[in-house]
């Protein structure tokens, strides 16, 4: 398949409106018709420190409702993805939501970026009852379960259970430290690590949380290391500190192990991070586009014709067929509200095996993914080789922990 790669037009919702049919008239009748079409917001920081991870996401989208539309839509009816920068700025983030929310035609929004935007914006979601997708980590106050808010992005505190499971696998009493950028989330999810260490017979020698301006931790990765931390636990959001932490932890000979939990199993960065003196062990929720092995992965880039390179962009695509199936569910007289309810009746699965376990919500947890997959640098290949897969609930009373 041939399939012209589109390029992103602008960052207004006018702008960069993308109208997806492939049949735009008669004489055609592979593509999607000229029903209305079912309509998708995304907003998001596709500029800026996060458009790393939120561009590739929403290219996933892009070109998954592009094939669908090709393949004739969803009920008849073609999709219509529209896509609008928000930074990192709330006010960004809250006018994004207004305008989608004020168009009856948007069934439903994702993308939805940092945690101090979606404190914000969960509450318009509420009163306007429009579904609202986070593609990254999840807003830990709407969960499990909040009507109108559903996550497709990690739990960071659920993240944080598997990745301490994995510590506390190697080695029980293992000294650690940890370090993250300074959000509501993660406080969330530090708070989250320090209770489960006080319960275990690990010791926490010391957590940094620098503000989410900072580009520079050699200080505070020097303290971890030099108090004694034989891991070293990243939380999420670590772009603009990356590069600094693995450096100074290169630097100073830092002879353990450093675990990222999130933002940290691309390629790129396991090779910034690949070291002979530590070993880094990256956390992914969706197989890179990198793993030229995997059948799924070959699969979607055949049907894209994308040569993406980072793991946000199975998660957008993932998302996508998703919404697709949720979108077929709704029906003919879909509206937001029996979108919200089909988003929960999709049964989960991992298509393609393209995640690190079933995809889904239900009535009972909003959380899409619930696994993490645990991906060690291999220095000999040079190249991120996978190792296991941990659920981030073991715990069957727990509301999201799968059956």
């Amino acid at each position: 398949m041939d399939m012209r790669r589109r390029r992103r037009a602008g960052t207004g919702l006018g702008v960069a409106m993308l109208l997806l049919l492939a049949a735009c008239g008669g004489g055609d009748d592979t593509g999607a018709g000229n029903a209305d079409p079912y309509v998708i917001g995304f907003q998001g920081p596709l500029s800026g420190p996060l458009g790393p991870i939120f561009g590739p996401a929403e290219d996933g989208m892009t070109d998954y409702f592009e094939y669908l539309n090709e393949q004739g839509g969803v009920n008849g009816r073609p999709v219509e993805f529209r896509s609008t920068d928000a930074g990192t700025e709330v006010a960004r983030a809250l006018a994004a939501t207004r305008e989608f929310s004020l168009d009856d035609d948007v069934l439903l929004v994702t993308g939805l970026g940092l945690s101090v935007q979606m404190v914000s914006v969960l509450p318009m979601l509420e009163e306007e009852e429009l579904p609202g997708i986070s593609i990254t980590s999840s807003l830990a106050e709407a969960l499990p379960y909040s009507r109108w808010y559903f996550s497709w992005g990690d739990d960071l505190p659920g993240s944080a259970n598997s990745t301490l499971d994995f510590i506390l696998g190697e080695k029980p009493d293992a000294k650690i430290g940890y370090m993250a950028y300074d959000t509501p989330l993660i406080r969330a999810q530090r708070d989250a690590v320090r209770s489960r260490i006080e319960q275990s017979d690990a010791t926490l020698v010391a957590d940094h949380l620098p503000p989410a301006t900072a580009t520079d931790v050699s200080a505070e990765m020097r303290d971890l290391i030099d108090k004694g931390a034989e891991y070293i636990f990243f939380g999420g959001a670590t772009a603009g500190i990356f590069s600094s932490a693995m450096t100074t932890a290169q630097v100073a000979g830092f002879g353990g192990t450093i675990v990222v939990a999130a933002a940290g199993g691309d390629v790129a960065e396991f090779e910034l991070a690949g070291s002979e003196t530590y070993e880094y062990v990256g956390a992914r929720y969706f197989h890179s586009p990198m793993e030229e092995d995997h059948a799924g992965v070959q699969k979607m880039l055949q049907l894209s014709g994308a040569s993406p390179t980072s793991f946000y962009y199975t998660s957008g695509w993932s998302l996508a067929q998703y919404i697709g199936k949720a979108l077929e569910g709704c029906g003919a007289d879909c509206d937001r509200a029996r979108l919200r309810d089909a988003l929960e009746q999709v049964p989960p699965e991992n298509p393609d095996d393209l995640a690190g376990g079933p995809l889904g919500f239900d009535d009972k947890c909003h959380q899409g993914h619930r696994s993490t997959m645990f991906f060690r640098w291999d220095a000999q290949s040079k190249k991120p080789v996978y190792d296991t897969t941990l659920p981030y609930w073991s715990d069957p009373s727990h509301p999201c922990a799968r059956e």
